[in-house]
């Protein structure tokens, strides 16, 4: 390699083995087999001619076999010009191969195609019973899928293949040529699909900021994020899979994400500047940080634990998959709370702010979803109650199954080359059943041979079977061969000890592909035309059944590469719902922890909920199967999902505290978060959606399935979560972390009396925190009311008029209650001036009866401290009246 030539070294793996449980039987069994017997799956080269015996056309097989045979990791060629022929000749049995030498004559050549299609071996495998198809099954030595991508032996093989057929018509097939068609489909898509993505999300950033700036600093940090997450893949010595070659579009559309609220936040704080009070970039991005911050932090949190159940399932690529876009996400978010400010506090302020403006649709939308969200919450939320029984119903037709030569679009040359090969050779995906005996040569006992043999024909009547080929049927043809030709001894030799010796005279390379050495093993190969995991599931399910009716000594299974798919579809099918479950417990535990309430964890759950429910109603009602790549979208939803439930929420605490009113809490909420929320949702559903212009279906089919869930999430967001939370007063844990109460609060403030200092916080989180300047009036005498004030910093004085003059009655500071006679009197008793600049707690019977309800020891303490304080001043006022 040449230093000074860059070279990728992120590589794509297109190896079905990542979808199978390390240690799993199916696997064991597979490589058994293939240490035993060598059951490598071939690459099938077809031929199609006018004639496939005619001299050129056994010329071009010549040509072709020979050829084929130097390409570097091929350890030999199956052809007509080198498949063995058992015959008769002159009392021997003698196994040469059919061409020996290309036949002079029409005879000799008609004589070859007779002998061909009389071999039970290889009529309708080498060659279609019509003469007009001859196969050709090129076999390698022992690789890894890595190996045999990099070394471009596919490419090869076709290339050989087309220069040396002639006029003939080629079709290449086999499972090496899937996996290589497959690796370099991905490499294509994902040289197309991300940068229309990328073009997507700077779309979106245009339309949502109309900056250079809102789409330059974004777009640099989703860049450096997918290049550091690559980096990693890399330095772990991993490859991108079938599974994982989503982390790169998947990191693209979290930093779009992440990075538009740090953008709408601190586009929101170049708005809210006073032109009088100059700021400096680096003033507006601590701002704009303080508010988002930590929001954005822990939706990496909570979309993390999605992944984070990902990370320990047993199938290796899921696995992968899990352990990358981990990585993805803590990257990104690292650089979207530093690189994104940092680059943001490098940049001049704007002369003017583009962007969001109010009266807009969004705005007009937000209005009326708030007036929805309060006015009817009970209708949203039953309504949502009903999508999840609805998806619950849908759930329950999920059918479960994995593409294979499927996964390829119906135009695509993969595809319809299988499809040729099919319709020609009746197969080309091979299918291996294991029998296995206890003693050494139990096979070759003609019971246990005729077993074998009606297993075989029940197998080949099967209509997703072309052909089986078997030991029987090579004993058969020795037993032929050795009398004479004879077509009465075309039969499952009469002993046990005639069946040894056939094979001792008649063996060949490809008898010990059928039979191992000590005869206890047999390698049954049916052909077969399935083309996904849901037919090969069916198929071994009827194989697994007929199985049971061979001799009770015998032990048998079914494998192979189309066979272990349908168990990795299976597994993954296993692992979804575990993993599910375990990514909504980490996220309920996130949510509770994070809103410091069990019960507002779980409201705050359900819009989350609703969007994974519905994509699996989604499976049942569409049709589209669970899969490898489908299995996916529930976590990577869910992670996603629950972020703009961790902004809402978070948001409407703050709104409701300052304006102390439900609906206009909502309102406010809604049109601070519609913005940045429908903007993210818009460039995330577009994302993945252009996964649907990729070659292969599994990935559509999980583009389409993920943009759909997103779009349930948003709408759910805009509704749902207004109306869960038009009932809540939220407590956050930065909140708590957060709030001043002073010094020993449950000591310098008697309402706080025998609280900890955490109860003190929750108190005042669920009621308000005002501010007063100096001067300012905070109660008229006479005036309704029943609001209760705490002073926690500054002085405020209360007086009356009394003859024309001011009659200062009390000085409240620090601790002091004003307003409990008014609490239960309705009405204010005395004037109340701030004398400096003051903050109180201000709580009403409203938030007292949200108290008892959630915090309902919190709630007694306080009101017995509230009883004690009036006694305590109901006592000094008789004491100076007396």
């Amino acid at each position: 390699m040449d230093p000074f030539v860059p070279e990728v070294r992120l590589k794509i793996d297109p190896s079905s083995e990542v979808l199978l449980p390390p240690g799993g039987d199916a696997r064991k069994l597979y490589e058994r087999s293939r240490l035993m017997l060598g059951g490598e799956d071939p690459i099938v080269v077809a031929l199609g001619f006018e004639d496939a015996f005619a001299r050129e056309s056994l010329e071009r097989v010549l040509v072709l076999s020979e050829a084929l045979n130097q390409v570097e990791g091929v350890s030999r060629v199956l052809s007509l010009a080198t498949a063995m022929s058992v015959r008769s000749v002159e009392g021997d049995v003698e196994v040469a191969p059919f061409l020996e030498e290309l036949p002079a004559d029409d005879a000799s050549r008609e004589a070859i195609a007779r002998e061909v299609l009389a071999n039970p071996l290889y009529r309708g495998i080498l060659a279609s019973e019509d003469r007009t198809t001859t196969a050709l099954f090129v076999y390698l030595v022992p690789m890894t899928d890595m190996e045999f991508v990099r070394a471009g032996i596919d490419g090869q093989i076709a290339e050989i293949a087309r220069a040396e057929a002639g006029r003939a018509d080629v079709w290449i097939s086999g499972f090496p040529h899937f996996k290589a068609a497959m690796s370099a489909t991905l490499q294509r898509d994902l040289a197309v699909v991300l940068p229309i993505i990328v073009l997507i999300l700077a779309g979106a950033l245009g339309l949502a900021f109309r900056s250079p700036r809102g789409v330059f600093v974004p777009l640099a940090t989703i860049a450096v994020s997918l290049l550091s997450t690559l980096a990693m893949v890399v330095a772990l010595g991993a490859s991108l899979n079938v599974v994982t070659v989503i982390v790169p579009p998947l990191i693209l559309t979290l930093g779009f994400a992440y990075t538009m609220h740090v953008m709408f936040d601190y586009m929101h704080q170049l708005r809210a500047r006073d032109p009088k009070q100059p700021r400096s970039p680096q003033d507006v991005v601590r701002a704009a940080l303080h508010e988002v911050g930590t929001p954005v932090l822990v939706s990496g949190v909570t979309t993390a634990a999605g992944f984070i159940a990902l990370s320990i399932s047993q199938i290796p690529g899921v696995r992968e998959f899990g352990i990358f876009s981990l990585l993805g996400v803590v990257i990104t978010v690292i650089l979207s709370l530093s690189f994104t400010p940092a680059l943001l506090a490098l940049l001049p302020l704007p002369d003017h702010t583009a962007g969001e403006t109010s009266g807009g649709v969004l705005d007009r939308l937000a209005e009326r979803m708030a007036g929805l969200a309060v006015r009817h919450r009970r209708v949203v939320i039953g309504g949502a109650f009903v999508i999840l029984a609805v998806s619950a119903w849908g759930a329950t037709q999920i059918v479960v199954a994995s593409h294979f030569i499927t996964a390829f679009r119906e135009d695509a040359p993969v595809r319809q080359e299988f499809e040729a090969i099919n319709q020609r050779l009746g197969g080309a995906n091979a299918i291996q059943v294991l029998v296995e005996a206890d003693e050494r040569q139990e096979l070759l006992e003609p019971a246990k041979l005729q077993a074998l043999r009606e297993f075989q024909d029940w197998l080949e009547s099967q209509e997703e079977i072309g052909r089986v080929t078997g030991i029987v049927d090579y004993l058969m043809l020795l037993n032929q061969a050795f009398h004479d030709g004879d077509e009465a001894y075309y039969a499952v030799p009469a002993s046990k000890n005639l069946a040894s010796q056939l094979l001792w005279l008649g063996g060949s390379q490809e008898s010990n592909r059928m039979l191992d050495a000590g005869g206890r093993v047999a390698n049954i190969t049916a052909l077969s035309t399935v083309g996904d995991s849901g037919a090969v599931g069916d198929l071994v399910s009827r194989i697994e059944g007929r199985l049971e009716a061979l001799p009770g000594d015998l032990e048998s299974a079914v494998t192979g590469n189309m066979v272990l798919v349908s168990h990795s579809v299976n597994a993954v099918a296993r692992g979804q719902l575990t993993s599910l479950l375990l990514a909504f417990a980490i996220i309920y535990l996130v949510l509770a922890l994070l809103f410091t309430s069990l019960r507002v964890g779980l409201v705050a759950l359900l819009p989350n909920v609703l969007p994974i429910a519905t994509y699996f109603g989604a499976l049942g009602f569409t049709g589209i199967t669970l899969n490898t790549s489908t299995a996916l979208v529930g976590c990577l939803a869910l992670g996603i999902a629950v972020d703009d439930t961790i902004h809402y929420f978070a948001r409407f605490n703050r709104e409701a505290r300052r304006l102390g009113d439900e609906l206009q809490a909502t309102r406010s909420t809604l049109r601070s978060l519609i913005h940045p929320v429908t903007f993210t949702s818009a460039g995330l559903c577009l994302g993945f959606f252009m996964l649907t212009t990729t070659a292969l279906r599994p990935q559509a089919e999980f583009g389409i399935l993920a943009a759909f869930t997103l779009a349930v999430a948003w709408v759910l967001d805009v509704s749902l979560s207004p109306a869960l939370c038009s009932g809540l007063r939220v407590v956050t844990l930065w909140d708590l972390v957060s709030l001043d109460l002073g010094e020993d609060p449950q000591h310098s403030i008697p309402l706080f009396r025998d609280l900890s200092p955490r109860q003190a916080r929750v108190f005042t989180l669920l009621s308000e925190v005002r501010e007063l300047e100096a001067d300012e009036v905070l109660l008229r005498l006479g005036d309704p009311g029943q609001d209760v004030f705490v002073v926690l910093d500054g002085s405020l004085v209360a007086w009356i008029e009394r003859g024309g003059r001011r009659v200062e009655l009390s000085r409240m500071t620090r601790g002091d209650t004003i307003g409990e006679i008014g609490h239960f009197s309705r009405g204010r008793t005395a004037n109340v001036d701030a004398l400096t600049d003051v903050r109180l707690i201000r709580f009403a019977p409203e938030d007292l009866d949200r108290m008892c309800r959630r915090r309902p020891r919190i709630a007694a303490m306080v009101y017995r401290n509230l009883n004690r304080i009036q006694a305590s001043r109901l006592v000094r006022t008789t004491e100076r009246l007396s």
